[in-house]
């Protein structure tokens, strides 16, 4: 071979190899961690020994799978779009001691099925210099042992990215949003926060750009979560447009803080719903929110349909402390807090010196409190000024400023008992009861204000609390036997005999209408609202009653006319009516033998006793029939020919059905019909009664027949040589969609 052939064909075999790479690189690869330990780490053979190597070799849009294993990596560089999963979150770890875990500055990202332990960073997010991070995934990842944070979102531009099935545990922080990180839109659900020394979630600003928006927490445990004061299951000192649904705090040092304390990133607290979530054993407020600096609140909090049950002991507090605290500079215009149809369930003992309170409130409004169930479970510290309340307004306090005389607050529909106060108005910069502005709009209506062992309402001696239409524990309202009474200027007149319709109950001796037809109501437990009874039914089965139920008294059955059509049941009646109240034969089997005599009953009439049709479902051709009745044994009574059965109404609507000969059996006295598909069946058998008689049972099904029915009803028997009996009832009841005569 020349060498001249011998260079053509190497630069031939070299073109091919670039083609075939070229065509090879255009499709995602799978890298496998570890492989087949040759450690080629190419896309010919995609097999790598450390994560590294794969992160490296790989491109955007690739797969990286890590096998069962620990692997000691940190400060995985991930700078391409990749997908980067793990055999299992029990079974792949990534023990990244000395470092952090991933570093993630590309967009589309997904982490799965693995366990990053004794990172500082399980994960940092940082986009890179003028660019942005968007869509990061994580689903079934566990982040134990941080050092600093389970996941830390860093810097600005960090958008959509998702936190599911993932556990964060025995870190510091679980997630964290840097002071200087613009987050748009972070979900977490499914997940668990769990034993972390600082924070769950955790989105700071100390003073400089951080901002978080659209943030959603879902479906998600936090457990046993901070130790000392500022630590939070969930912190935000700048949120807007966000969620918090459907989550279960136990033992945490705070729940939920909401605090925006900082001027610099100029965005104020706005539209962020906490709803759902269950609160159990925290040691400071269950939920707060403090609007200390910017404009004020743009768009309402809603703080709604939460549990909150605390034993007071568990709170850390050395004073006065609410499980709802809600804090409004007063200088400041706010768009207003709704904390709406939760419930706050005390219980348990501590110091003199210390007060709990289900709601406190602080500085401005506007504020709606409405629907939510708070009970104080006689908890003491009546020492504490005020002492334990349901509702305390602190109408002047040092840090959030006195109460403006423009503010609303409007408290309705709330269930408060178990208190020392009910609602208590408080000055705290004078130290006494009272302290509201003489235009302060504080509304105290519709609510049951009941077994509070001090006052329902403590108010000082001006200005005067609007607490009309209140229930206060009896019909006779405060001061009396049996009611809370109130303190100072409070205006508790006209006043409920009984509770507002609107206020959640707890018991079903709390849900009598006083109607006796409507039957006995009940309190619902899941939704504390009044369920109806079940109307009285007032039919006595009689035929010749009618049947009502009229207040106060309940049911009538009051006799129908007599000379009313009805049916005894007796074989040979020819025309009974309603007398006095009592189906009577008339001259049914005159001469009382019980033998139907031929001047009794007319040989070509069947004696209907019962008839029904019902309609079928929608499109469903299954509409059913029914008839018995009786018939004068004919010797020509036969089945050998066949017998057809048609059950219809006045207008001719009903069924038909012919039955053959090989449908029929006959054993001795007795026959039988039934349909080999299964439409309909009809029996004759002698009345063991009635000698000379004969029963008749007829079902017939599949019938392609709507309502309502009109009375009476006729059923048509035809045997033999075209013999056809026939007879009719027309004692009925009708539903649109059925009629039953008997």
């Amino acid at each position: 071979m020349t060498d001249r052939f011998r260079s053509h064909a190497f630069r031939l075999a070299l073109s091919t190899l670039v083609l075939a790479f070229s065509a090879g690189a255009a499709h995602a690869v799978t890298w496998s961690v570890p492989g087949d330990m040759s450690n080629n780490c190419t896309v010919v053979t995609p097999s790598c020994d450390t994560i590294a190597a794969a992160i490296a070799a790989s491109s955007s849009g690739d797969t990286i799978e890590i096998g069962a294993g620990t692997f000691n990596e940190n400060n995985l560089v991930v700078d391409k779009s990749l997908t980067i999963d793990g055999a299992g979150i029990d079974d792949t770890t990534i023990n990244a001691a000395g470092g952090n875990g991933f570093l993630i500055s590309a967009s589309n990202v997904t982490i799965s099925d693995l366990t990053v332990s004794g990172a500082v960073d399980g994960t940092k997010i940082q986009p890179a210099a003028m660019s942005a991070v968007s869509n990061t995934s994580f689903n079934s990842v566990r982040f134990s042992g941080s050092t600093s944070d389970g996941i830390e979102l860093s810097i600005e531009d960090i958008n959509n990215t998702t936190v599911s099935f993932s556990e964060f545990v025995d870190g510091v922080n679980g997630i964290r949003m840097a002071s200087n990180s613009t987050v748009d839109g972070l979900t977490v659900t499914e997940s668990l926060f769990e034993d972390n020394t600082g924070l769950g979630i955790y989105q700071a600003n100390d003073g400089a750009t951080s901002t978080l928006t659209d943030l959603s927490v879902t479906d998600s445990t936090f457990t046993r979560n901070g130790n000392d004061a500022g630590d939070s299951a969930i912190y935000a000192e700048e949120i807007t447009n966000s969620l918090i649904e459907g989550n279960t705090f136990t033992d945490n040092f705070r729940g939920i803080l909401l605090f925006k304390f900082f001027n610099t990133s100029g965005v104020d607290l706005s539209n962020v719903t906490i709803r759902g979530n269950t609160f159990t054993g925290t040691a400071n407020q269950s939920v707060e929110v403090i609007q200390q600096a910017g404009d004020g609140i743009d768009e309402p909090i809603v703080i709604e349909d939460n549990e909150i049950t605390q034993d007071v002991g568990d709170f850390v507090t050395a004073t006065f402390i609410g499980a709802i605290d809600i804090r409004l500079l007063a200088s400041l215009s706010h768009g207003g807090v709704t904390i709406r149809d939760n419930t706050v369930t005390f219980s348990g003992s501590f110091g003199p010196t210390q007060a709990a309170h289900a709601i406190l409130l602080r500085g401005d409004g506007p504020l709606t409190i409405t629907g939510n169930i708070l009970l104080g479970g006689g908890i003491d510290g009546a020492g504490s000024a005020p002492p334990s309340s349901g509702i305390y307004l602190r109408a002047t306090d040092a840090t959030f400023g006195t109460t403006p005389a423009d503010t609303i607050i409007d408290v309705s529909c709330n269930r408060i008992e178990g208190w020392e106060n009910g609602v208590s108005i408080w000055n705290a910069t004078g130290a006494a009861l009272g302290g509201l502005a003489s235009d302060t709009i504080l509304s105290i209506n519709d609510n049951t204000i009941a077994n509070n062992s001090n006052a329902g309402v403590a108010n000082g001696a001006s200005p005067e609390v609007d607490a009309e239409d209140n229930y206060w524990g009896c019909e006779t309202g405060p001061g009396t036997a049996g009611c809370d009474t109130v303190v100072g200027a409070v205006d508790f007149t006209p006043f409920l005999t009984e509770p507002a319709a609107c206020v959640a109950c707890l018991f079903d001796s709390e849900c009598d209408d006083g109607l006796v037809c409507n039957g006995v109501e009940s309190c619902d437990l899941d939704t504390n609202m009044c369920e109806a009874g079940t109307q009285l039914d007032c039919d006595d089965e009689n035929q010749c009653t009618d049947n009502d139920c009229h207040e106060p008294g309940g049911c009538m059955n009051t006799p129908l006319s007599n000379g009313t059509g009805c049916s005894d049941d007796v074989t040979c009646s020819i025309a009974d009516t309603c007398q006095a109240g009592v189906c009577d034969g008339g001259g049914t089997d005159l001469d009382m033998s019980g033998v139907c005599d031929e001047d009794e009953v007319t040989g070509d009439t069947l004696n209907v006793l019962r008839a029904s049709l019902k309609a079928q479902k929608p499109g469903q051709a299954n509409g059913k029939a029914g008839a018995k009745a009786t018939f004068e044994d004919d010797p020509e009574f036969t089945a050998a020919g066949g017998v057809t059965v048609t059950i219809e109404d006045s207008t001719g609507t009903g069924g038909t059905k012919s039955f053959s000969a090989a449908e029929c059996v006959t054993k001795g006295e007795k026959v039988k019909c039934k349909a080999v598909d299964k439409s309909g069946v009809v029996s004759f058998k002698p009345n063991k009664n009635i000698p000379g008689s004969i029963d008749m049972k007829a079902k017939l099904k599949n019938l392609a027949i709507d309502g309502p029915f009109i009375e009476p009803l006729t059923v048509t028997l035809t045997y033999g040589v075209l013999t056809t009996k026939s007879g009719s009832i027309s004692t009925c009841k009708s539903k649109p969609t059925s009629i039953k005569c008997k």
